[in-house]
């Protein structure tokens, strides 16, 4: 999380819906991903070059893949939206999907 804006206006969205907030995105992470004892496994990206959508801003297209510790391979497909904020580059909107399994 430490890439993500920390700010109530950062927007994550996936699964149809949309969180709002740096410490919504947080603890929706926490929940989905280590609560009850859960591991998340070994994410991995891979990304097409960064496109310039102005001066102060880049979108950054690409692929992810979990592997978890119980065998499964989720995958899917991001968007993220970074802005440079006090001189440091951070994710203001990341919208990440799912394939159908």
């Amino acid at each position: 999380m430490a890439h993500y804006w920390k700010s109530e206006e950062l927007l994550f969205s996936s699964g149809g819906d949309v969180t709002k907030g740096w410490q919504a995105t947080y603890d929706r992470y926490r929940k989905k991903y280590k609560a009850d004892g859960k591991e998340m496994g070994q994410l991995k990206f891979t990304s097409d070059r960064p496109e310039a959508v102005g001066p102060e801003a880049v979108i950054v297209r690409g692929k992810w893949a979990l592997t978890k510790p119980d065998g499964g391979t989720p995958h899917g497909l991001f968007t993220l939206l970074f802005r440079r904020i006090d001189g440091e580059w951070k994710i203001v909107s990341d919208h990440t999907s799912a394939a159908e399994k």
